[in-house]
């Protein structure tokens, strides 16, 4: 079940970097044995995704929805551009972001709002992984 907009906003502590990793250190039998040689999988969302659906049996996509994955999506996408590219548009920006209508070499620029809306996003995804039953895997 997909979670609404702000659903993770009751008062808790917000996520931080960790939250994931937190989420899957806590679910998982062997979580050090599952992230070894993998780098930085915790930032690349559908890799994150299919770490917690295969070791935990929680499925990130599900519990966020089509439309908020997409968007996180999205914003996992930029914020790797605002982080290693200074904000200039390249290919694997436009792969991992479907509908994007920028060209390369364009400058991303984000609304306040637009980042409202990930960090909303974010929490709820991390506020509902916290929350879903834990399945045997």
């Amino acid at each position: 079940m997909a979670v609404a907009r702000g659903a993770g906003a009751r008062g808790e502590r917000p996520p931080d970097r960790g939250a994931a990793r937190e989420q899957f250190h806590q679910r998982a039998v062997t979580p050090d044995d599952a992230v070894r040689g993998k780098g930085n999988i915790f930032q690349r969302l559908d890799d994150t995704a299919d770490l917690f659906r295969g070791h935990t049996g929680v499925d990130l996509v599900a519990l966020a929805g089509e439309e908020r994955w997409d968007r996180l999506k999205r914003a996992f996408a930029q914020r790797h551009v605002f982080a290693h590219r200074g904000g200039i548009v390249d290919q694997r920006f436009l792969d991992q972001a479907p509908g994007v209508t920028m060209g390369i070499g364009q400058r991303l620029v984000i609304r306040r709002h637009d980042a409202e809306v990930a960090l909303d996003d974010l929490e709820a995804l991390v506020c509902a992984a916290r929350d879903a039953p834990r399945a045997s895997v």
